[in-house]
């Protein structure tokens, strides 16, 4: 992705490196990958500022990218420092996990579905990012898939319900200065919530917009907002 991106001299300027470490991990944030370029500059004594070169690259994003909390599991577990093996693999289930009856045959499957690597799939190792995929999957959620569709009663009082809800449902990132967008309802619609929040204020020619008053956070136009609600609302949920 580095190389369709760069031009011909091999490196990428400062605002692409954001663009496309976003649209390689969804969970960084903009300020976060902001602060560690401008970290780099600091230390930096080449003069080619505002520009990364490929290992740079790699080398900010596993940075940015890996959880210093799911590394030190990793390493816990790992008999090397830098994958787990099916046996340490084993060990992570039985022993954190508490499952019962895992097999080599399971952490084998485990290692082919979220090894990103065709080296660490042929010799059977996960690696940090493979890791981090696994106990961020479906397979590692606290959530009963069966309650996906409606199995309980739904014939009380609305009251009696626990609702999906959403706060500041327009903001992507921050309170205070992130960015304002109609995704973050389309995203929360998709994932079944049933209670948004509109902080609508008065906008230029009588429209109004929406975002979080009195910050730097940007803004969204209404109209926008609620036509996004319109399409999205029930297709999660009837």
């Amino acid at each position: 992705m580095f190389e369709s991106a760069s031009p011909d001299d091999g490196t990428l300027e400062d605002n692409k490196v954001v663009s496309l470490m976003k649209k390689m991990n969804t969970t960084i944030t903009t300020s976060l990958i902001s602060q560690k370029l401008k970290e780099l500059e600091i230390k930096r004594v080449d003069g080619k500022r505002g520009r990364l070169s490929s290992e740079e690259f790699i080398s900010l994003f596993k940075e940015i990218s890996t959880r210093p909390e799911i590394y030190f599991l990793l390493v816990r577990y790992s008999s090397n420092a830098d994958f787990m093996s099916t046996e340490d693999l084993l060990l992570f289930l039985e022993a954190e996990q508490g499952m019962h009856r895992v097999s080599k045959d399971n952490c084998l499957e485990i290692i082919e579905r979220f090894e990103p690597t065709k080296e660490g799939r042929q010799k059977s190792q996960l690696g940090i990012d493979g890791f981090t995929a696994y106990l961020l999957s479906e397979k590692c959620d606290l959530f009963d898939p069966e309650h996906l569709t409606v199995c309980q009663d739904m014939t009380h009082p609305l009251s009696h319900y626990f609702i999906a809800s959403s706060h500041n449902t327009y903001l992507l990132e921050d309170q205070l200065k992130g960015p304002s967008s109609v995704e973050g309802y389309i995203r929360a619609l998709k994932k079944g919530c049933r209670c948004l929040d509109l902080d609508c204020w008065d906008g230029a020619n009588d429209e109004p917009v929406i975002y979080h008053g009195h910050t730097l956070t940007s803004k969204i136009s209404f109209k926008a907002v609620i036509e996004a609600i319109n399409e999205y609302a029930f297709i999660a949920s009837k």
